[in-house]
């Protein structure tokens, strides 16, 4: 989790808004041994009350498309998919499109 001041531009994009605020980011991923187990739903259910701890309204998830794991993940936790979607280049050129996802805390 990167509280906001340390969070990426995905906190500060078009489909944050500003009654989101203050938000955080949350990124999370887990070995392919680890899938499917509900790991991630309980991991970011925790942090979710770290955040709310933290002085947090919610936190952003800014998720690569393709990701329906992720994004099932975030659904089940009751994160709202916002618009518009956001295009990010990795480190080695590869351009992705993002959904952002809102997820109350």
């Amino acid at each position: 989790m990167r509280l906001p001041e340390f969070a990426s531009e995905a906190v500060r994009c078009a489909a944050v808004q500003a009654s989101d605020q203050p938000a955080g980011e949350l990124s999370y991923w887990l070995l392919p041994d680890a899938r499917g187990r509900g790991l991630a739903f309980t991991a970011v259910g925790e942090m979710m009350k770290i955040a709310a701890d933290a002085g947090l309204k919610s936190l952003v998830l800014d998720i690569e498309e393709e990701n329906a794991a992720s994004i099932r993940v975030a659904e089940h936790l009751g994160a709202e998919r916002r618009t518009p979607t956001r295009r990010h280049a990795d480190r080695f050129g590869h351009d992705w499109t993002m959904v952002v996802y809102v997820l109350p805390v």
